[in-house]
């Protein structure tokens, strides 16, 4: 259960001035989210996926020697040696780099012939997983997540297995790996493929072995915002080198050699300048690791330093309130009534939904089940609280012609 915030409909410091007309509801919503956002927000902006760029004159270094060999891309030489070393980096057998991570997932799909049917995925994930999908013609059978590791649940698949069902596609979140014996077992027991997005799993290990060895095939992504980038791009990883070779001839529109189409493929190939860039990246990984772990660490601080850090700008704060005749309120605690601490995104959509921003079910209604729609709020959220905080309409999102 997400924490609580205490907003009570007859909270009086939504009570206007008594110098200016009252507020519709909307504004006094809108001021009082944007005041709790003022009150919580650091001292500095806390970046934790902002990119890590290497050293531009290494890089220049490398765009030269690129100049000179005059070979800009179709498996050239830096391709070939950025593959050898994620390879011996992640610990797998075969790897195939790609452009980016959705292109990995479409075409570690076509590689294992999944052209339909349906496939059972998590809710919880970015919506290319799902939209690959649909792309192939696969319909999506979601199923719950567990709720102490955000991952697909393994004990409510089985229910969802039909004829149907082609694959159960897992998504490591966070860099939670998913229960990876548990799905294999129930996979082995129906013929089912088993497919993972890995995009943010890169390193994670399970008892000593990587992560990417689980299942028939995993995908990683490795787009700017990644603790490793190739600035654009992706990778499959396999675990037969006939699979690697077809996902090989797939990503390069079906090419066999310079006379032989072995059928439809796609453009899925990584550039050279892309292969500099993630070979110069793949050596400051580790430090990179360690910079997001200490960067995360901060969100899970108890707030009170930073508070008696910002005392005056919230004593500003606090003098703008009583100017306009608004009574001061106590900071909402960051901690539930177990006295647990939870995540300050928690705090956030607990208050956003006590303030009407998101949508949630009227007193005495039956609600759906939990987390069954979890990603149709998990992106659209930043633009609910902007519209929020500029005024505007609430966006629907009960029914959509992709989700329903």
């Amino acid at each position: 259960m997400l924490s609580t915030l205490s907003l009570p409909a007859s909270d009086p410091s939504l009570a206007p001035a008594p110098d200016r007309a009252p507020l519709p509801l909307r504004a006094r919503q809108a001021e009082r989210l944007a005041e709790m956002l003022e009150a919580w927000q650091f001292p500095e902006p806390i970046f934790v996926t902002r990119p890590t760029l290497p050293s531009l004159a290494d890089y220049t270094r490398q765009l030269e020697a690129i100049w000179e060999s005059h070979k800009l891309t179709n498996n050239g030489p830096l391709h070939r040696r950025l593959e050898e070393a994620l390879t011996r980096r992640l610990d797998v057998e075969h790897l195939s780099l790609t452009c980016n991570g959705t292109i990995a997932l479409l075409i570690a799909l076509q590689a294992l012939r999944i052209n339909g049917g349906e496939i059972i995925v998590t809710p919880f994930t970015y919506p290319p997983t799902v939209h690959v999908l649909y792309w192939l013609q696969v319909k999506p059978v979601f199923c719950d997540i567990d709720p102490l590791t955000w991952t697909i649940d393994p004990a409510r698949i089985e229910a969802l297995i039909t004829p149907e069902t082609r694959a159960i596609m897992g998504v490591h979140v966070y860099g939670r790996p998913c229960a990876v014996d548990e799905i294999q077992a129930i996979a082995d027991r129906h013929g089912l493929h088993v497919i993972y997005d890995a995009a943010q799993a890169f390193g994670v290990e399970v008892d000593g072995r990587s992560v990417l060895r689980w299942g028939d095939m995993s995908t990683l992504s490795f787009h700017a915002t990644k603790l490793y980038s190739t600035i654009e791009g992706g990778a499959i990883v396999t675990n037969t080198p006939e699979r690697k070779q077809r996902v090989d001839f797939l990503k390069n529109f079906g090419i066999a050699d310079e006379e032989t189409v072995i059928g439809p493929g796609i453009n899925g190939k990584l550039n050279e300048m892309q292969a500099a860039y993630g070979l110069l990246r793949l050596d400051d990984v580790d430090r990179e690791i360690e910079r997001r772990r200490e960067l995360t660490a901060i969100y899970g601080t108890d707030p009170a330093p930073r508070s008696a850090r910002r005392a005056p700008q919230l004593r500003l704060l606090a003098r703008a309130r009583r100017s306009r005749g608004v009574r001061p309120q106590p900071r909402p605690a960051l901690r539930s009534a177990q006295g647990v601490q939870r995540p300050r995104a928690q705090v956030f959509s607990s208050a956003l939904q006590q303030l009407s921003v998101l949508p949630r079910p009227a007193h005495g209604a039956a609600r759906p089940p939990a987390r069954r729609h979890a990603h149709r709020l998990a992106r659209p959220l930043p633009a609910l609280v902007w519209n929020a905080c500029a005024g505007g309409s609430r966006p629907d999102l009960r029914h959509h012609p992709w989700t329903d």
